[in-house]
């Protein structure tokens, strides 16, 4: 009787993980296929390149590609 109860177990589980697994599979092609946040990320990927080119644009340092500013006397 244990033997039998043993063998169901390990059937249950088998059955439970490819449950499992196939409502994984099914949720990761959902979201690969989902591109409806993908603009917004782009977007914000853009304004942050600008916003760190802005701010080291902006140092008090001398520029490393250019020649500091000459006193005018």
């Amino acid at each position: 009787m244990l033997e039998s109860f043993g063998v169901y177990l390990q059937k249950h589980k088998e059955v439970v993980m490819t449950k499992r697994f196939t409502y994984l599979r099914s949720l990761l092609a959902e979201l690969h296929g989902e591109e409806s946040g993908q603009d917004l990320i782009e977007y914000a990927l853009i304004a942050a390149l600008i916003a760190l080119a802005a701010t080291v644009g902006m140092e008090d340092e001398p520029p490393l590609w250019g020649a500091a500013p000459r006193a005018p006397f």
